[in-house]
């Protein structure tokens, strides 16, 4: 009878033990269904369940860590320009090409009153076969300071952000490119550059220039950097 009790006891005490208590203590492959992205999470870290029902596919914890995520998310922005531009562009041309760095710093500069956004640093960066734009800046929410690191790659029609963010010390490189090195865009094989304000060669796929809908989908892109993510994290990381 007294093992009976012990054994049931074990069993609740399991129960009510958060998730996080199992970390992943192999290499974990995802795959991302809408856009056919894949990459690997190395062991140390520990998916966080609630982070779809948050605007985001994936989000991660850093095991060893309490204050250090990892969330990706995706936009669609082909979808999000609206039809007159999806009469004129296919989702093959909305690629990297069709923003420079400086834009996308200016559209998180952009909201920083509402936002706590601060030092922004957008950068032009080559990991592994891929092109990003990597964005860097603080986050206030709330009187806590968040130091976030973003990596944006945009193609076939989507925007994606591998969006680092800690509490504590910013995010390294030690941290993050054992991740981004993983990253395959399935599908991607032509050549996908990055851009700036100064070296940008305006795309013009004989349709006409980018539309102002098509503008206002990349800055929608932007918030999304911005806030996606934020909730969530915030939520796990006061438990």
């Amino acid at each position: 009878m007294k093992k009976t009790v012990l054994s049931i006891l074990a069993v609740i005490l399991l129960c009510l033990m958060p998730f996080t208590a199992f970390a992943d203590t192999e290499p974990q492959e995802f795959t991302d269904a809408e856009t056919n992205v894949k990459f690997t999470m190395p062991a140390g870290w520990t998916r966080v369940q609630q982070a779809e029902t948050d605007g985001m596919t994936y989000a991660f914890q850093k095991d060893d860590d309490e204050n250090l995520f990892l969330g990706y998310s995706v936009r669609d922005v082909y979808e999000n320009g609206g039809d007159e531009f999806k009469s004129k562009y296919s989702r093959s041309d909305i690629d990297n090409s069709i923003i420079t760095k400086e834009q996308l710093e200016r559209s998180v500069v952009g909201d920083a009153s509402q936002t706590g956004v601060s030092d922004v640093k957008a950068e032009n960066v080559t990991v592994g076969e891929y092109d990003f734009y990597k964005l860097t800046f603080k986050q206030d929410m709330s009187g806590t300071n968040l130091n976030i690191v973003v990596y944006a790659h945009i193609f076939n029609g989507y925007a994606v952000y591998f969006r680092f963010q800690s509490y504590a010390e910013p995010p390294t490189d030690e941290v993050m490119l054992p991740v981004m090195e993983s990253v395959v865009f399935v599908g991607e094989t032509k050549s996908n550059k990055t851009q700036t304000d100064t070296g940008k060669l305006a795309k013009n796929i004989g349709k006409g220039a980018l539309t102002g809908a098509m503008k206002g989908a990349i800055i929608g892109g932007a918030a999304a950097i911005i806030g996606l993510i934020v909730g969530v994290i915030r939520k796990k990381a006061r438990k």
